[in-house]
């Protein structure tokens, strides 16, 4: 609704993800993304720093190893210049570092341990056995 100093009009402008000529919602989003990802690097090189110190260690919660940093950069980077696929990897990725314990490596420890459990139990002498992620050549 346009409220102004001019007369009240309840006409409704409609928007979409780029706005309109009243308003524009594509910069709001270019701006916390750079933000976000600026705060993410600053984060990053503070684990790193984290990592080298004597007296923390690679060890702590609070550390980050320089090549986790990397992929924690790239992937930034190409969620805030990759367009919609660039983001939509690039928010999978958050979503699993965010949600899951461990993150990425923790999820495929815990798969590699379930699929170990599934080729000893039901797997066991099945013609096609299940697989939690399916990788290479699928042959049945």
């Amino acid at each position: 609704m346009r409220t102004s100093t001019k007369p009240f009009s309840p006409k409704l402008y409609p928007s979409n993800w780029m706005g309109n000529q009243y308003t524009s919602t594509y910069n709001v989003g270019k701006v916390l993304g750079g933000f976000s990802f600026g705060a993410g690097i600053a984060i990053d090189i503070g684990g790193v720093y984290n990592y080298y110190d004597p007296h923390i260690g690679p060890n702590s919660p609070n550390s980050t190893s320089p090549g986790k940093a990397a992929l924690n950069t790239g992937t930034g980077a190409l969620g805030l210049y990759g367009g919609l696929y660039g983001t939509a990897v690039s928010a999978a990725y958050s979503g699993m570092e965010l949600v899951y314990p461990g993150g990425i490596g923790g999820y495929i420890n815990a798969a590699s341990k379930d699929q170990r459990h599934l080729d000893s139990t039901i797997n066991k002498g099945s013609r096609v056995p299940f697989r939690i992620l399916p990788w290479g050549s699928q042959k049945f």
